[in-house]
């Protein structure tokens, strides 16, 4: 099998994607990938990223509506309360993807009545940790974002 890109040369490698050929030339990167598929994998990072911003930040604003338009309706409330609502809401799915590392490998056989406890739980812990964590979160994604928007700049 000979290289895509450069077809009088020789693979000595495939694409883990596609299983295209590539030459000692193409394989630039620690695992076999070549050029198209590394490009794709780039955007579908970032879109995930974006997805995920886009989530907690339509999560949070339809909490924060709901907050304001049953409980908060009748009494006059400053736009501080309104922000401070707003960045607990968002931090929500934040400590909950937290908590997903760890528990994600644990399957657990239990009755209805603990799967709701077991979640509530998990929402709370999730509430409480997505408060202190989420600003290393979405610098953490802000960051990846404008090295995936470089990495795809210089290819």
């Amino acid at each position: 099998m000979n290289c895509f890109n450069h077809i009088n040369t020789p693979a000595v490698s495939t694409c883990i994607d596609c299983s295209r050929g590539l030459c000692h030339v193409c394989t630039k990167y620690t695992f076999s990938v070549c050029d198209s598929c590394n490009n794709q994998r780039i955007k579908n990072e970032k879109l995930d990223i974006v997805k995920k911003l886009c989530f907690d930040f339509i999560f949070a604003s339809l909490l924060t509506y709901f907050m304001y338009s049953i409980v908060y309706s009748k009494l006059n409330t400053s736009y501080f309360r309104f922000i401070v609502n707003f960045y607990i809401f968002y931090s929500i799915p934040t400590g909950w993807r937290v908590i997903s590392r760890f528990t994600r490998k644990y399957n657990f056989t239990l009755p209805i009545f603990l799967w709701l406890f077991y979640f509530v739980l998990r929402f709370v812990v999730g509430y409480f940790i997505g408060i202190f964590i989420l600003p290393y979160e979405l610098y953490k994604s802000i960051l990846r974002l404008t090295k995936l928007n470089k990495t795809l700049a210089t290819i």
